[in-house]
C-alpha cells in the first residue's frame, strides 16, 4: 500500500470519528515501515530471562521531567505487544500533561492556594526510580462529542 492510500484511510477513519470539518488535512504525512527498516526488520523488545521490571521502568523514566519515553519496550506487563506500546502512550502522554499541570502558573491561582489551605510548590515530587499509575484519565471518544 502507498503512502497516499495510507494517509488517506487515517483520514477517513479520524473524520468517521471527529466529523469532518473537526480534521484538517495534515501538513506532512511520514509512513514508517519498520519491516523494510534494515536496523528494526519489524522488531521488537525481549528481555532476558530472569530480568527485572526494574529494566522496563528504567527505559519508561522521563530524563529530568523534560523528556519522556513511550514504547512497548517501556510497558511493565505488555511490552513486545501492540496494546503495551499503546498504554505506554498513554501513560507518558498523563505523564506530561501531569507535568505541565504542576509546573505551569495557573490562573486563579489564589483559588488553589485558598482551596488547599497553604501555598505549596506545583513541581512534581516523582523520582527518577519511581513507578506510579496514571494520574490522568483519558475519556472515551463518545464523550468528546457531547
Amino acid at each position: 500500500v502507498d503512502d497516499t492510500t495510507v494517509a488517506s484511510t487515517m483520514l477517513a477513519a479520524l473524520r468517521s470519528i471527529f466529523g469532518d470539518t473537526d480534521v484538517s488535512e495534515p501538513q506532512e504525512t511520514i509512513v514508517k515501515r519498520w519491516k523494510q527498516d534494515p536496523f528494526a526488520r519489524g522488531s521488537y523488545s525481549n528481555y532476558p530471562v530472569n530480568s527485572s521490571e526494574i529494566y522496563r521502568k528504567d527505559l519508561a523514566s522521563s530524563i529530568d521531567g523534560k523528556l519522556f519515553f513511550a514504547g512497548e519496550a517501556t510497558h511493565i506487563d505488555y511490552w513486545g505487544t501492540t496494546h503495551g506500546a499503546f498504554l505506554s502512550g498513554v501513560d507518558a502522554a498523563s505523564d506530561v500533561i501531569n507535568k505541565l499541570r504542576n509546573t505551569r502558573k495557573l490562573r486563579g491561582s489564589k483559588k488553589y492556594v485558598q482551596s488547599h489551605g497553604e501555598e505549596r510548590s506545583r513541581t512534581s515530587s516523582v523520582g527518577r526510580d519511581e513507578y506510579r499509575p496514571t494520574e490522568f484519565t483519558p475519556r472515551k471518544l463518545s464523550e468528546n462529542k457531547k
